[in-house]
């Protein structure tokens, strides 16, 4: 199982976007997942495997606030299903597709808490919940091209990700 998290991430939006902070934002969060299992199918061939992407509840929430990444990650979110078609039946292609996880410096311990605490579960998830769902995904052997969600419920809401 070859699990993707690599990702850029910084706030912007339509007024301030740049076509380099775009193309940054591919590159990592998109790009590089596709060419990564590219080169996954190329030494796995026909033998079998899974590949696990790391998404963002916000990928389907269509928020206004982080433009790039989000448009980065709703086209992964596409390319996990596409590569799920593609690569099947030997490899599974999924994503777990998180929202609040770890508190990041951009802000405060309060801020962070008020954001997951205001979802209908009010909670987010955990990292051993996130491996979990890894392992579910690996052990369960019909399962590819699904997005599995785990955010308390904010995707429902369609809540701001500011």
């Amino acid at each position: 199982c070859m699990v993707n998290n690599a990702a850029f991430f910084a706030k912007d939006n339509l007024s301030n976007v740049k076509k380099s902070t775009l193309e940054k934002f591919f590159s990592i969060n998109c790009i590089g997942p596709i060419i990564i299992a590219q080169n996954y199918q190329k030494i796995f061939g026909t033998k079998a495997g899974n590949i696990v992407n790391m998404l963002d509840y916000s990928a389907l929430s269509i928020p206004d606030n982080f433009f790039s990444y989000n448009l980065s990650k709703a086209s992964l979110l596409y390319a996990t299903q596409m590569l799920a078609r593609i690569m099947a039946p030997n490899i599974r292609v999924n994503g777990i597709a998180p929202g609040y996880v770890l508190q990041s410096f951009m802000q405060t311990s309060e801020s962070f808490e008020k954001k997951y605490r205001n979802s209908p579960l009010k909670t987010g998830t955990t990292p051993k919940e996130i491996a979990k769902t890894v392992e579910f995904i690996i052990r369960t052997k019909s399962i590819t091209g699904q997005v599995i969600i785990l955010d308390g419920g904010k995707n429902l809401m369609r809540a701001e990700y500011n």
